[in-house]
């Protein structure tokens, strides 16, 4: 109607987990399509959303790092290209994520790291953040990442920090 699909209650089993979301495509302006949906995502996996999503890799690309689930609840909104998918530097949104049963493994960064620091944990590769909770915000193609605590070897640590789909980067 109006040029837009509308989509309400939408309910899926996918990537081993449920999503519950509404949202719209709107057409009304064909120079410039666009989208907002709500996504309420509960214990997806996180292979198989960097896998599948595009936008989520291109978005979070620590995703290739991560096993285990997620839970997230967001709002979502861009333009959409002539494709019809989401113009990466267009997206806004807002939202929450929750770890659960996930781990780091393999970061090249965080190795060097635990070797120079002599910490066991982090020079393995592997770093365990199951029960991670934090707020995240996209605006124009950059994430920033609200603060979260986290403790490693019994070394607390307090994480933020923004990157953009250009590969910028700031922990």
């Amino acid at each position: 109607q109006n040029e837009a699909v509308v989509i309400e209650n939408g309910s899926s089993r996918l990537l081993g987990g449920r999503a519950d979301f509404a949202g719209a495509y709107d057409t009304s302006d064909p120079a410039e399509p666009g989208f907002r949906f709500h996504y309420d995502l509960q214990t997806l996996d996180f292979g198989q959303a960097f896998e599948v999503l595009n936008s989520f890799a291109a978005l979070a690309p620590i995703g290739k790092f991560l096993q285990g689930s997620f839970s997230s609840d967001l709002i979502l909104e861009g333009t959409l290209g002539k494709d019809f998918y989401p113009v990466l530097s267009s997206i806004d949104a807002k939202g929450f994520l929750a770890t659960a049963n996930a781990q780091l493994a393999q970061i090249g960064p965080l190795q060097k790291i635990g070797q120079a620091l002599d910490v066991r944990e982090l020079s393995a590769g592997n770093v365990n953040i199951s029960s991670v909770q934090t707020w995240f915000e996209v605006e124009d193609g950059k994430v920033e990442v609200k603060p979260f605590d986290l403790t490693v070897a019994g070394i607390p640590m307090n994480i933020k920090g923004s990157h953009g789909i250009d590969a910028a980067m700031d922990y």
